[in-house]
């Protein structure tokens, strides 16, 4: 079952409690209590240390993924239900991001993808192949894999041209200045400030992604309302999260984090020349212009 954001804020205070000393409890759900105001999601207090400002938001990878999701899951996700073992193979069905549109037909899409797959995936080669099927407004790619088992998924491929890593930087400017205003009040009065990050992509999101779109937000706008920085890692309808520290105390980050992942401000170099390299890297990488003859 997927986790909600309360469980999820819950599970946060249980994972910060396991790292150090205090031991938070939650008494106040801020922002259901103070509708129409600047309010933090959770606010938790310990004897003898700061209160916690607990603020919860989603990333996205890439704009309008929510949106894409549930239509890929409206169409999509009660077939893979339906033909979980309907071939003595592996079948892998990939749709592309974006294909599945408004003002058309969705079951009807849904019903033409499992008349095609009932009739033409015996024939096909083990190996990738690509199809336009009639009735469907988009191309679809077949991965067919010989092996133990039997076992039937639809996935998504990243659309063509999609500067996704420019547009994962540009997400997490925008939560940062988000919740750094929202967050003001709590942190002039004196409370440790958390802001919760939760990317529930699996596919094409990991902490290495997002902590350097967060390096890169980061320095591109003050922050100095948000004293704690997390991400949690989700796994839509599975009762599973990760956290990860990005930025906090020290301490805290040296029990939560692997000290091969290198996060936190001592390894600030290290990164800094990593996302140097990545840019050259795209830099170079880059289709040169057109020339008009």
């Amino acid at each position: 079952m997927a986790l909600d954001q309360d469980e999820i804020i819950r599970r946060f205070v249980e994972r910060y409690n396991s790292c150090q000393v205090a031991q938070f409890t939650i008494v106040r759900w801020p922002d259901r209590e103070e509708r129409g105001q600047k309010a933090c999601d959770a606010y938790a207090i310990a004897p003898s240390v700061r209160p916690l400002a607990i603020e919860h938001t989603n990333i996205e990878t890439f704009r309008q993924q929510k949106l894409d999701s549930a239509r890929f899951l409206k169409v999509c996700g009660s077939l893979e239900t339906e033909l979980k073992t309907a071939f003595p193979f592996n079948i892998n069905l990939i749709i592309p991001t974006f294909g599945i549109r408004a003002g058309i037909d969705w079951n009807g899409i849904r019903d033409r993808l499992r008349a095609w797959l009932n009739m033409n995936v015996a024939a096909l080669p083990f190996r990738y192949t690509e199809h336009q099927i009639e009735g469907v407004p988009f191309r679809v790619g077949i991965w067919k894999k010989d092996g133990p088992g039997r076992r039937f998924g639809v996935a998504r491929s990243t659309p063509p041209g999609l500067d996704a890593n420019g547009e994962l930087i540009e997400i997490v400017t925008d939560a940062l200045k988000s919740k750094n205003n929202q967050l003001q009040r709590y942190h002039s009065n004196g409370n440790e400030t958390v802001l919760l990050l939760e990317s529930d992509d699996i596919a094409l999101m990991n902490h290495v992604l997002l902590y350097k779109a967060f390096l890169q937000a980061s320095a591109s706008i003050p922050t100095p309302n948000i004293d704690q920085v997390w991400m949690v890692e989700t796994i839509k309808s599975e009762d599973y999260c990760q956290f990860i520290c990005f930025d906090g105390p020290d301490s805290v980050m040296e029990q939560v984090n692997l000290p091969q992942w290198q996060l936190g401000k001592r390894h600030a170099d290290y990164w800094s020349e990593e996302i140097r390299q990545e840019k050259r890297r795209m830099h170079y990488s880059a289709p040169p212009d057109e020339v008009s003859e």
